[in-house]
């Protein structure tokens, strides 16, 4: 009866530039340990193991893009975002209807709200 090595991306052992794991199967079994995620060379293993790792990478990083979304969502829902309002003008009492409140200036250089300030000239 004859063996042979099958191979996947792994730690065992050092194979030239791959760090692989493997186990040595009989020729009638070849085929199952294939269909289970062994590879014939350790070309192949390692090519598989960077794919996995890139798809695992790919995950992670969407998962954290979406977690950022909700994060995001949630402050702009508790005013802490872009759907926070504006900051409005102070209003004081001196306001007249349609001032635009207390730190507006006029076009003029006048500030209704501030009397030192009429615009006009002494």
């Amino acid at each position: 009866m004859s063996t042979t090595m099958v191979y996947r991306s792994g730690y065992s052992i050092t194979c030239g530039p791959f760090s692989l794991d493997y186990k040595i199967v009989n020729d009638e079994d070849v085929k199952a340990a294939l269909a289970d995620g062994w590879y014939a060379t350790p070309e192949e293993a390692d090519e598989a193991g960077k794919a996995d790792e890139e798809a695992r990478k790919e995950a992670a990083l969407n998962a954290q893009i979406e977690a950022n979304k909700k994060a995001l969502e949630a402050a702009n829902q508790a005013g802490n975002g872009v759907n926070k309002k504006p900051r409005q003008p102070k209003r004081t009492p001196n306001d007249a209807p349609g001032d635009l409140g207390a730190d507006a200036t006029k076009a003029d250089g006048s500030n209704p709200d501030n009397p030192d300030n009429t615009g006009e000239e002494d």
